[in-house]
């Protein structure tokens, strides 16, 4: 089992700037059928509606692909939602923000012995830890069904619950997981795809309008109009996705080299946060920011800690006053706007940081 970065383009970057060639281009991905909806199990006894389980790892998840689903959902109204980590405690997320599970995997397995309907598997720094992939293991066989979102598809395929389905992810990992996992029908240009009881999705930002199809898939369209507005997203979220958009390219390792270097221009920003706040649009801000490999991110709050509109826990030290620039304060009413949040990376930095950020989030720009 291979370890896999979470969702960065700096190794190859690295090689690109000591002169080493890069990976041939891989042979075209076929493209998937028109999306259908997931499919989960029936109600289980006792339950009024689904749960669902955003999977973390203690070792270190993807900002956006964990907090975005759980927020979505959660917020519909349509399921249950906890977040389980390998361990209780404290998830670091990558590349910012630090939340609190609710319970351990061992934990929910004593209050859940029937499992979860559902469960979300993020990006994570380990994609090859057995006790993860066990557990995963542990909920098919339960009969839950499973959504990876971007590079959450290297664990479901470390895990052997890929082999044999058609399945997406993130687009730079796309010639190397066929390569180590052929028995998978990996596809391209949508921004997700379901074979049976299984979802996965392309690139980071895809986990907001695959979360709104989940939501739509348990709860009806009506619900799903609904709390798109009321995290800010898109009126639309199909599964529409331009895969042959994304390319890394020489003026974006150069970026990512010079941004990184520059080790004197590097600064600290600073996110007051609320309590309430609206934790899907706070995941894609702080998250952008932070790969601009020039600015570490840091939300703030005076009591150390906060409590997100649909209850997430999320670490926030007090300020010392001591960053470099701060944004408004990320509080309920703050709004999902990729393109103007983007549009502000690109006034503080240059427009090339923003197409690198651009791409490392899987986000088509204009």
């Amino acid at each position: 089992m291979t370890r896999r970065p979470l969702k960065t383009i700096a190794t190859l970057c690295i090689l690109a700037a000591l002169g080493c060639a890069a990976s041939p281009p891989p042979t075209p991905a076929p493209v998937a059928p028109a999306a259908v909806a997931l499919t989960l199990p029936p109600p289980r006894p006792g339950r009024v509606r689904p749960l669902v389980v955003v999977a973390a790892s203690h070792r270190g998840s993807e900002t956006v692909d964990l907090v975005v689903p759980y927020g979505v959902i959660k917020g519909s109204g349509v399921a249950d939602v906890v977040l389980v980590s390998t361990r209780a405690g404290s998830v670091p997320l990558h590349p910012a923000l630090t939340v609190q599970a609710d319970m351990s995997m061992d934990e929910f397995d004593n209050q859940h012995p029937d499992g979860a309907d559902l469960v979300v598997v993020p990006a994570v720094h380990d994609p090859g830890d057995p006790a993860l992939l066990a557990w995963l293991v542990r909920q098919r066989g339960h009969g839950a069904a499973l959504a990876s979102v971007c590079d959450g598809a290297w664990v479901l395929a470390n895990a052997g619950l890929l082999a044999g389905r058609q399945a997406t992810t993130f687009w730079y990992s796309q010639a190397d997981i066929a390569r180590q996992f052929p028995e998978t029908r990996w596809v391209k240009n949508r921004r997700w795809v379901v074979d049976g009881p299984v979802m996965s999705t392309a690139g980071v930002s895809a986990a907001l309008p695959a979360a709104l199809a989940i939501v739509e898939a348990i709860g009806g369209p009506a619900v799903a109009r609904r709390t798109a507005e009321q995290v800010g997203a898109a009126p639309t979220w199909d599964d529409r996705h331009a895969t042959d958009l994304f390319a890394l390219r020489w003026r974006h390792r150069w970026t990512y080299v010079a941004n990184t270097g520059a080790f004197w221009r590097h600064e600290t920003l600073g996110m007051p946060l609320e309590d309430g706040v609206n934790e899907v649009a706070l995941a894609l801000h702080a998250d952008a920011w932070a790969r601009t490999h020039r600015t570490r991110v840091r939300a703030t709050h005076p009591q150390g800690r906060i409590v997100s509109a649909r209850g997430l826990r999320i670490d926030a030290p007090a300020s010392d006053g001591r960053e470099d620039l701060v944004l408004a304060a990320q509080g309920p009413h703050t709004r999902v706007d990729m393109a103007n949040m983007l549009d502000a990376i690109a006034r503080h930095h240059g427009p090339a940081t923003r197409e690198l950020v651009a791409l490392e989030m899987e986000y088509p720009l204009p």
